[in-house]
């Protein structure tokens, strides 16, 4: 099952990948191992257009959150940042930034909203700096 998977996403075009990774990442996660299934959506992450790579990475960092625990997703967050480009990029920071405070790991959180502060633009993105503006208040 797995080769067959494996050879299907090989010629599949990343446009219609997605749906063929999100069923992959099903049959692993029932008949497989956790840490298959992950990899399977991690690899998605990578390959599908850049339009879908937000939604991707969401779906990764819950699956990881689901299987692992939360501590488990700083480098997935970390890795979408870095892949994703500047306005969900700067979503992913907003997200990163609250899993931080929730921790209780404020300076970390701070990291996050300062290095997404970078990606945001106010005019275009005010709620990211309505949420930061939150966090520093309370």
């Amino acid at each position: 099952m797995r080769e067959l998977y494996d050879r299907c996403l090989e010629s599949c075009p990343p446009e219609e990948a997605a749906s063929f990774f999100l069923l992959y990442g099903k049959v692993e996660e029932k008949y497989g191992l956790t840490k298959r299934a992950l990899g399977v959506y991690e690899q998605m992450c990578t390959v599908v257009p850049a339009d879908e790579k937000y939604t991707a990475y969401q779906l990764y960092i819950a699956k990881t959150i689901q299987h692992i625990g939360i501590t488990a997703t700083r480098p997935i967050y970390e890795r979408a940042i870095a892949g994703l480009e500047d306005s969900p990029a700067a979503k992913i920071c907003g997200e990163y930034a609250k899993m931080e405070a929730s921790l209780h790991e404020i300076d970390r959180a701070r990291t996050a909203y300062v290095y997404g502060a970078q990606l945001a633009d106010p005019r275009r993105n005010p709620e990211y700096w309505g949420e930061w503006h939150e966090f520093e208040v309370s």
